[in-house]
């Protein structure tokens, strides 16, 4: 007879039912598809931070999770392992060899989050959250206009995954002021605290293009949330546009950080970068280059490992005019020649 396990695995893990599956436990998706994680799984949290998917949840606040359908059954509505597989199964039309019999437990949520203070930059959180959900709803011209804006820039995905918003009319937290309003917001986020908080309008280069940083969130480094856990390379870009073009290339596939413009490279001493090779990749403007030097003679006296790639450019113009698979090559060819550089000076 067939496990629960292998015949969730072999039938049931890939079924496209987890809006079904959130229903039993009483949990509504709403169109942004952000929910908050309740109190009866493994960990919860008081704000939207996990982006439901038909087959699974990943959770892009604190806890960094990723959720399928089996843990969601067991862990959400608190059911035994069988009965949870057996659920799953009559949600999907599937006949499984166990009945499903049991009680599924209704999610509750914490109902009051923390105190904060005034001074607190976390404050600003419930703003990014709100301009998050803003844009994934799509329910205003200013969130259609967002998204065209990203179509056209090639960082749809990557906008999901480092979770950019819009500061529409819907957004009902207090916004900086009124040049905010129709913004892309780019949230810097490190284990769920909110770093850093940038808006960007929609015009094109040349034309007034403007991005504002909010005042009291500070400058950080784009992306430290998404470092996966380790002494992996890390590649150094400028900004958070290239950050989501080589995340669009690369679909993850490579660990990479942005500083907030040329000038800001002193961002790299974060501790999250610590112990972690460095491959400086800037802009090649004269602010690029003067980055790149003082870089490098920080990491000499420091002691840190950092290489520099040459030659690549502004990534999301490369992105957008000759595709993914040219930015990946770009990037490949320039760390393949400082790689090369580097074993000529040692021979």
């Amino acid at each position: 007879m067939t496990s629960p396990l292998g015949f969730y695995q072999a039938q049931l893990k890939d079924a496209p039912v987890m809006y079904e599956l959130l229903a039993q436990a009483g949990i509504e998706v709403p169109r942004s598809r952000m929910i908050c994680v309740p109190l009866n799984a493994d960990y919860h949290d008081t704000k939207p931070s996990a982006y439901v998917y038909d087959t699974h949840i990943t959770d892009y606040g604190d806890s960094d999770c990723r959720y399928d359908l089996l843990d969601v059954a067991q862990h959400w509505c608190g059911l035994p392992f069988t009965q949870a597989v057996a659920l799953i199964a009559r949600l999907a039309s599937i006949t499984a060899p166990w009945e499903f019999d049991g009680t599924v437990r209704q999610a509750c949520y914490q109902r009051q989050s923390p105190r904060k203070t005034a001074a607190d930059p976390n404050d600003y959180a419930t703003l990014a959250m709100r301009c998050e959900e803003a844009f994934w709803a799509q329910a205003t011209c200013a969130a259609e206009a967002a998204a065209t804006y990203l179509i056209g820039r090639g960082l749809i995905a990557s906008a999901l995954h480092y979770r950019l918003g819009v500061l529409d009319s819907t957004v009902t937290a207090q916004p900086p002021s009124s040049t905010w309003r129709g913004m892309i917001t780019f949230p810097t986020w490190d284990h769920g605290r909110l770093l850093a908080l940038k808006g960007r309008n929609l015009l094109p280069k040349d034309s007034g293009r403007e991005l504002r940083n909010l005042k009291g969130t500070g400058t950080s480094v784009y992306g430290l949330d998404q470092l996966r856990p380790g002494t992996t390379p890390v590649l150094v870009v400028e900004g958070e546009t290239d950050v989501l073009s080589v995340w669009e290339a690369f679909k993850g596939e490579i660990d990479v950080v942005g500083i907030p413009g040329a000038p800001h490279w002193r961002c790299l001493a974060h501790p999250a970068l610590d112990g972690r090779p460095l491959q400086v990749c800037l802009d090649l403007d004269e602010a690029g280059r003067t980055a790149v030097e003082q870089a490098r003679r920080w990491a000499v006296d420091v002691g840190r490992p950092l290489r520099v790639l040459d030659g690549v450019g502004d990534k999301n113009d490369v992105l957008v005019q000759q595709g993914p698979a040219e930015l990946r090559r770009r990037l490949k060819t320039a760390a393949e020649q400082t790689q090369r550089k580097i074993a000529r000076r040692l021979a």
